[in-house]
């Protein structure tokens, strides 16, 4: 044998060896591990074990609700029976049954107590009782919170034992009315939307405003409104857009706060014997309309019914909505009307007597005052002056006007819109302030005399062209 031969045998030798040592010593290894035995399975405890679905009963200390005809009613309330039938969200019934169908035990806390005082279970500060369709009834009670707060003391009847259950498992146990009845979801109409609404005081005329007709009176003809103001005045008024968004932004935001009571023996103490009613309808007309009656401030909240109900509640968003009065929701232009459609203004009494004649369209107009042409920029401004005014406040018709000495202002308007149109105002002395505006056969509305003035102090100012 050569000696490379023998030096590869003595290489072969060696690794056989090595790896009947590695092999022998890992059989050794595995033969030194103890596998552990595996503990049986034990499920966790639940009290109740209710199938959910065939829960038909429910009761705690204030309230009973049960199955009748199909649906969960309430058949008591503290001992007594509703005397009207009160409306349950089915759906948050179901909730609340799966939370007590069965209820999942943290801990087994003493097997056999010998006092349960100690746990706030001999006078438990609730308890919950359970029926189902085969009349197996289930009654949890419940006692102190443990000093974490994140649990009570808990017991199931007929059983000795005291678990420990969720804080937030065993507030079920008092559920209370507001927590199943049917919630109270107001319709969303806003701005956009918005086809009426009246707010109707009982100590004061209704505010009614509707979508602006195709066909409006001449004196509405160009005011810019969307919306027309149907009462409390004689005539068709346009209505501040400004003002309107804001009572229907908060009309959207219009919440439900608190049940109060049902079936009220009197409406005295919530100021609903005089409510505000509010009735809102969208441009969609198969939507539904908010129809609500508003009485007292309570810490932020009005009471509130709906029409022909029998709940009591609290609403907050709503003081925007009862805080305007008709003239802060008014378009307060007296008259105001485009220039492209005045062929002429006739102004008699005040000052002195105007004529203004305007002729032409676009480039080709021509201004005239009292017969002189007037630089178009400067009867622009005068114009202004003539249609720019404002009511300034309501005239109630209690107080006469005062003798002053003083004949009235007559503004009138011959227009372009149709044949023989026209449109006048009158300015009536009532004071050295004000002017009583009296239009179409109405005077409900005051103006300043300082607005008046100005016609004439405009009138000196002008640039005529010769």
């Amino acid at each position: 044998m050569t000696k490379k031969a023998k030096t590869l045998l003595i290489s072969l030798a060696a690794l056989l060896l090595l790896g009947g040592g590695y092999y022998g010593a890992s059989l050794w290894q595995r033969s030194q591990i103890v596998i552990p035995e595996i503990a049986p399975y034990e499920p966790p405890i639940r009290l109740g074990n209710l199938e959910f679905d065939t829960i038909v009963k429910i009761e705690n200390p204030f309230i009973t609700i049960e199955i009748v005809d199909d649906l969960w009613e309430v058949t008591s309330l503290e001992g007594v029976n509703p005397p009207s039938r009160i409306e349950l969200n089915q759906m948050n019934v179901m909730h609340l049954i799966l939370s007590l169908a069965s209820i999942w035990v943290e801990s087994v806390l003493e097997e056999d107590p010998e006092d349960i005082s100690i746990f706030g279970l001999d006078d438990p500060s609730a308890w919950a009782r359970i029926t189902d369709l085969d009349g197996k009834v289930v009654e949890y009670i419940r006692g102190d919170l443990t000093p974490s707060r994140t649990s009570f003391y808990a017991m199931e009847g007929g059983d000795p034992r005291v678990f420990l259950i969720n804080s937030f498992l065993g507030e079920n146990f008092l559920f209370d009315l507001d927590r199943v009845r049917l919630r109270i979801n107001f319709p969303r109409i806003d701005f956009e939307t918005l086809a009426y609404l009246r707010i109707e005081p009982s100590a004061r005329p209704a505010i009614e405003i509707n979508i602006r007709p195709p066909m409006v009176p001449v004196h509405m003809t160009t005011s810019l409104s969307s919306f027309v103001m149907n009462s409390p005045y004689s005539l068709l008024r346009g209505v501040d857009s400004e003002g309107l968004n804001e009572i229907m932004e908060s009309i959207i935001s219009i919440n439900v706060d608190e049940f109060i009571e049902d079936n009220p023996s009197s409406l005295v103490p919530y100021g609903l014997d005089r409510p505000t009613r509010i009735t809102v309808r969208s441009i969609h007309e198969d939507e539904e309309a908010l129809d609500i009656l508003v009485g007292d401030l309570r810490q932020g909240s009005r009471f509130a019914m709906l029409p022909g109900g029998n709940m009591v509640f609290t609403v907050s968003g709503i003081e925007p909505v009862l805080r305007y009065t008709p003239f802060s929701l008014l378009d307060k232009f007296a008259f105001i009307i485009n220039i492209d459609l005045v062929d002429r203004i006739i102004v008699t009494g005040g000052r002195s007597p105007i004529t203004a004649e305007l002729q032409g369209q676009r480039d080709n107009e021509i201004f005239t005052l009292n017969g002189r042409r007037v630089e178009d920029r400067s009867f622009r401004q005068w114009y202004q002056t003539v249609i720019g005014l404002l009511f300034d406040a309501e005239y109630s018709g209690q107080v006469q006007p005062q003798d002053t000495g003083e004949g009235n202002i007559t503004i009138e308007y011959e227009l372009n819109m149709f044949s023989g149109a026209r449109s006048s105002i009158t300015l009536i002395p009532y004071n050295r302030d004000f002017y009583i505006l009296s239009q179409e056969g109405t005077m409900e509305f005051l103006i300043s005399r300082n607005q008046v003035n100005r016609i004439w102090e405009s009138l000196n100012r002008v640039t005529y062209i010769d």
